[in-house]
């Protein structure tokens, strides 16, 4: 580096160790000592100024690195890169090459060179331009992967005055790669352009015209690890995918987790990222991942599909392999054919793209429920019934009964053209045993009445409060014909009304009823060759014949039921002769103990009190005595 301290002999090195806390100061070692010994050495700035702050590590004498059989010195770390000074190379401004091969630039700084010259006619002696270099100019300004070592820009911007018809000028600055992790392209060509403009023009200017190369630009790649000598990374991306879930459901809400296995056996894949592209209906819940510590994925939508996007690594080393389990919500699968499929792609700047996809069938599928119910469940016949002849009013023919059938849509899916039919026992042996009254609907559905429905047209009302508790309080009254067997009577061995009734369409949890209300006739129940007990069944069925959707159903629901009213007929209970007898005899043996227990308390002894005669008398007799007494003593 030539003399700096005037001592005639070269000084060869120099080095920035950090001070304490200092962040370190560019040293100068004298040629006049011994090699290595720091006692030689003072501070750049005694002699130099400080052109290169923030330039910091330490300092060795080499030998020849770029080969020009002079001996080189290592200054230490810019900005954390080893540089180097070739022997005999001038000092000034940022400087140096990056320690290493000169053919292949450090991964982490490097020198930008520029070169300006001017010729024409006519040209001053001296001409103006304004020089402006951008850096990385393809990315944003807050994406650029390339900044200067001063200031930390990505542009610069000055001006130069040139000598018309004489050798370039050139100057030289340090820029730097920043660090891996703040960006994602690692691809891309870094294009750095540099352009040339006249300054604005003075009011008295000459008005120079600038033509030729004023716009020139250059590009270089970043240096790419574990991908060879040619600095190409071919990967070898594989992609699996599959669903435990067996199939979907249409009006339910169903829960998918797609399991992904995503595994590079080649070289690294830069930017990978793995895209799930989404259905109509569903919606991204959260994935999770046993071999990735930080799985990040984010919903989005991609010319109008909704899909999610999980970043596999940048890159995604050799060897990696990635287990994904994404969970997905799915519904709204009316308009859905019979399976949707999943399709999924493993992506990557350097690799084609591999694709898989996962098929996941649907299916319609309703669960009904068809219930039948009497009320009162248990009926009690009074012992005595008086029928009142030719009125009207339903309580004096019979006791009111009902049997109600409900109908339950427990979904997921909807179902039309619903029919219900219901069978009533109506008579026996030729004498009418229920008479049917009314019916009674609800939830959207009809009902035709069968044709024997009221034919004297009694007076239809609800039943009195004392009416729906009939069943219970008689049947606590009733002591006896509990254990006999029950008669029962149904379509099978009796005469049958029959109730159709259609609903055009039921969807999840709706309710459809259909009561029949009726009497249990006492002229027919009151006869002494009926039955004490009897059961009386009715009979209840439904079946579905579509449903409103695009798929088939494997099975459509269908179902029966039933609805039992028990009638227990009183009876008068003949007491037994002999608990009559008895019973005699157990009062006259008391009565007997009775009497016995007065005498022994002396009872009959007691005196019996004076009359009022009695009373005067013997007074007289007491007064008397005396007298005759004394006159004879």
């Amino acid at each position: 580096m030539g003399t700096l301290w005037g001592q005639r002999h070269g000084d060869t090195a120099l080095g920035t160790p950090p001070l304490g806390r200092s962040v370190g100061a560019p040293w100068g070692h004298r040629g006049d000592t011994a090699t290595g010994d720091t006692l030689g050495t003072q501070p750049w700035g005694r002699c130099c100024g400080d052109p290169l702050r923030g330039h910091r590590g330490d300092m060795a004498i080499g030998t020849s690195l770029w080969g020009h059989h002079h001996g080189d010195t290592v200054t230490g770390t810019l900005r954390g890169a080893p540089w180097g000074q070739p022997w005999g190379q001038p000092w000034g401004q940022p400087w140096g090459q990056p320690w290493g091969h000169p053919a292949r630039p450090c991964p982490r700084s490097f020198q930008v060179r520029l070169c300006v010259s001017v010729s024409g006619r006519r040209l001053p002696h001296s001409v103006r331009l304004m020089a402006e270099l951008q850096l990385d100019r393809l990315k944003q300004r807050g994406h650029r992967r390339v900044l200067l070592l001063r200031g930390q820009q990505a542009a610069w911007q000055q001006e130069v005055t040139l000598a018309p018809g004489t050798s370039p000028q050139c100057h030289e600055l340090a820029a730097y790669l920043r660090d891996e992790g703040d960006f994602r392209d690692k691809l891309s060509p870094i294009v750095t352009s540099l352009s040339l403009a006249l300054p604005s023009p003075h009011p008295h200017g000459l008005g120079l015209v600038l033509y030729g190369d004023t716009h020139v630009q250059a590009q270089t790649h970043i240096i790419l690890e574990d991908c060879g000598d040619d600095n190409v990374c071919v990967p070898d991306l594989r992609l699996s995918a599959h669903t435990p879930d067996a199939r979907l459901r249409i009006g339910d809400d169903n829960a998918v987790t797609l399991r992904v296995g995503a595994t590079n056996a080649g070289e690294g894949a830069f930017e990978a990222e793995l895209w799930v592209q989404l259905p109509d209906g569903s919606f991204y819940q959260r994935a999770l991942s046993d071999t990735q510590e930080k799985l990040s994925c984010n919903p989005r939508k991609e010319n109008g599909t909704h899909v999610v996007v999980c970043e596999m690594g940048n890159p995604m080393k050799a060897g990696t392999e990635v287990a994904v389990a994404m969970e997905l919500s799915v519904t709204g699968l009316e308009d859905a054919g019979d399976a949707i499929t999943f399709h999924l792609q493993l992506r990557s700047k350097n690799s084609p793209t591999v694709a898989a996809a996962v098929t996941v069938p649907v299916e319609a599928h309703a669960e009904m429920e068809l219930r039948g119910m009497s009320l009162p469940a248990t009926t009690v016949l009074p012992t005595e019934w008086r029928r009142a002849g030719d009125s009207r009013r339903p309580e004096d023919h019979g006791v009111r009964v009902e049997h109600v059938y409900q109908l339950h849509n427990k979904g997921p899916a909807a179902v039309t053209n619903i029919t219900l039919s219901l069978r009533v026992p109506i008579a026996t042996g030729g004498r009418t045993l229920l008479y049917l009254l009314e019916m009674g609907t609800e939830g959207g559905v009809t009902c035709v009445p069968p044709p024997d429905l009221n034919p004297m047209q009694l007076e239809v009302g609800q039943p009195t409060e004392e009416e729906q508790r009939n069943g219970t309080r008689r049947r606590e009254r009733r002591d006896v014909g509990d254990e006999e067997e029950s008669v029962s009577v149904d379509c099978g061995n009796a005469s049958c009304a029959e109730v159709w009734c259609q609903a055009d369409s039921m969807a999840q949890g709706q309710r459809v009823l259909v009561a029949v209300r009726a009497l249990l006739w006492m002229e027919t129940l009151q006869l002494d060759d009926h039955p004490q007990h009897l059961s009386i069944h009715s009979w209840g069925s439904f079946n579905t014949s579509a449903m409103p959707y695009h798929i088939r159903p494997r099975t459509l629901p269908h179902g029966i039921a039933t609805a039992v009213t028990e009638v227990l007929r009183s009876r008068p209970v003949a007491v037994p002769v002999w608990w009559v007898v008895l019973g005699v005899l157990a009062g006259l043996l008391l009565l007997a103990l009775l009497v016995l227990l007065m005498g022994m308390m002396g009872f009959f002894k007691r005196t019996r009190p004076p009359a009022e005669g009695d009373m005067g008398e013997g007074a007289a007799g007491q007064g008397q005595g005396p007298e005759m007494g004394d006159g004879q003593g």
